[in-house]
């Protein structure tokens, strides 16, 4: 459980089909709510990146409710998508 108004640290890393970490071409974060409309859409660069692969997000809900995020990459001209949900309270 996470709180509105508190940062939450979304991570993901990106690999090929060999499973060697990667950056991909493109970068982003999208957030949908419960009914998988779309409420933001970040493109992020290097100063969201740990380290080759290793994607980081600072994210802080404004509401409570259950959402999902989405983390695209385009690696050789192919999307890589990770989903995620997260339950935010008001707590």
């Amino acid at each position: 459980m996470f709180q509105v108004g508190n940062t939450i640290r979304l991570s993901c890393t990106f690999t090929d089909f060999e499973g060697r970490k990667v950056d991909p071409v493109i970068v982003k974060v999208i957030i949908y709510d419960v009914l998988y409309k779309k409420i933001n859409e970040y493109t992020l660069d290097a100063t969201n990146k740990f380290r080759v692969g290793d994607y980081y997000f600072d994210y802080v809900p404004t509401k409570a409710g259950k959402i999902f995020y989405e983390w695209y990459g385009e690696i050789v001209g192919k999307p890589a998508i990770k989903r995620e949900t997260l339950e935010i309270k008001f707590v």
